[in-house]
């Protein structure tokens, strides 16, 4: 019996502008590439002060434990005296976060000049 490797693929993008960082992500965020969803994140929501546009733009699919770890993502930039914006999230990914409730917990903007221009004001 062959047992068949997830045919799913995350690629992770970070850019380092003046005053934050945009990470843009393309694929999906499974069991598979949830590890390098984390590994991503962990060292930028660490620094004090970060600041992150989560581009969503080309995201496939996240699942409940990406969910999950987005959430505290969030937290640990705030607590840190940071900020997570989320941008171009598609409408089935915007749909689940609503129904888990974590819409009003999370900054989630259409855009990324949107997610970019709330980061500026917060400055």
């Amino acid at each position: 019996m062959r047992v068949q490797r997830s045919r799913q693929h995350l690629d992770v993008q970070v850019e380092k502008e003046e005053n934050f960082s945009v990470v843009a992500l393309e694929g999906a965020i499974e069991a598979a590439t949830v590890k390098k969803f984390r590994s991503a994140f962990d060292d930028l929501c660490r620094e004090p002060g970060s600041r992150i546009i989560l581009d969503c733009g080309e995201l496939t699919y996240m699942n409940s434990a990406s969910l999950g770890m987005l959430n505290r993502f969030h937290r640990s930039c705030e607590e840190g005296g940071g900020l997570l914006a989320i941008c171009r999230l598609p409408p089935k990914i915007h749909g689940l976060i609503k129904l888990l409730g974590l819409e009003s917990k999370l900054r989630i903007f259409d855009t990324r000049r949107e997610a970019r221009a709330a980061m500026e004001k917060n400055e």
